[in-house]
């Protein structure tokens, strides 16, 4: 629960370590419990809403998909308060990783700290000299999906699935240790 006096707020989910495991997807939603249309505001306090059937419940209930209020009004997330959340997809742009199954990635990545698609390719610039390798169309779908991950419908990002990991490891580990290069994953 968060309640802030501005109107705008960045939002990073950031870990301590490594990647470790298949990340995550949060989705969040604002609005001001206080103002005069909401109809939370009373017969309930501030940081409440008044069920429909009756009784109050805190707003961090609101729009969760569980049913709170026993008349299920706590999830009744349309209308103007609760616009649909808009798509944070954008075309794939990176020379690298065009012609993969998927063609939309979103952008900041936190995965891996990254901001914007152009970053990504001054990045993947020094990869190039792998083109050659047998092995190269595998780890090609591994970095690009760590680097540029496909976006859902919902503007949420999928990271790879380990077996693309593993595959791609089992493909080029040997190539890169002929060129001095451990295997940089954990898969």
């Amino acid at each position: 629960h968060l309640v802030s006096s501005h109107h705008e707020l960045a939002v990073l989910f950031r870990t301590d370590h490594g990647i470790s495991s298949g990340g995550f997807s949060a989705t969040y939603l604002a609005f001001n419990a206080t103002e005069s249309r909401c109809p939370w505001a009373n017969p309930c306090g501030p940081s409440e809403l008044s069920c429909q059937a009756g009784g109050c419940k805190g707003v961090q209930w609101m729009c969760d998909m569980w049913r709170d209020c026993t008349d299920g009004s706590d999830d009744n997330c349309s209308g103007p308060l609760f616009p649909p959340p808009e798509l944070a997809c954008e075309p794939v742009q990176v020379e690298m990783c065009l012609g993969l199954s998927y063609n939309t990635t979103a952008f900041p990545n936190i995965w891996v700290g990254m901001t914007t698609q152009e970053e990504v390719a001054e990045v993947l610039s020094g990869y190039k000299s792998l083109t050659s390798l047998p092995c190269y169309q595998h780890f090609r779908r591994l970095l690009c999906g760590l680097l540029v991950p496909r976006c859902t419908p919902l503007g949420s990002v999928l990271p790879p699935c380990r077996s693309v990991c593993q595959e791609a490891e089992h493909q080029c580990q040997s190539g890169l240790a002929l060129l001095g290069t451990p295997w940089p994953f954990n898969c």
